[in-house]
């Protein structure tokens, strides 16, 4: 399970902020995470729950926003979303896309006190 890596990741950086801005408690923590890292939610937030039991965040709870997949065609332009995971061609033009979007996997913030 990957989400185990990315929770002890996301505390760490947690607990830094905390002390950086000496936060008394953090209620959510909000993260951007893209369809294509096939991070399961439920298990990033149960992992990350734990890591965090005694400290200022303990009980925080893990908004994330789902980044769906994104594709831009160099043949004809046009850019679009996938709309399933294993079909990353061109709409339009039935070519090879690109991925733009769907990969993120980036801390936006925290709320706190």
């Amino acid at each position: 399970m990957h989400e185990y890596s990315i929770a002890a990741a996301l505390a760490d950086r947690v607990r830094e902020q905390i002390e950086l801005h000496r936060l008394r408690r953090v209620s959510v923590v909000r993260l951007r995470i893209g369809r294509l890292r096939g991070v399961v939610v439920e298990n990033l937030s149960m992992f990350l729950g734990l890591l965090l039991e005694g400290t200022a965040a303990a009980g925080a709870k893990l908004e994330v926003d789902e980044v769906p997949i994104r594709l831009s065609c160099p043949a004809c332009g046009m850019v679009a979303e996938a709309p399933e995971v294993w079909a990353l061609h061109c709409p339009r033009c039935m070519g090879p896309a690109e991925i733009v979007a769907g990969k993120e996997l980036t801390f936006v913030s925290l709320e706190a006190e």
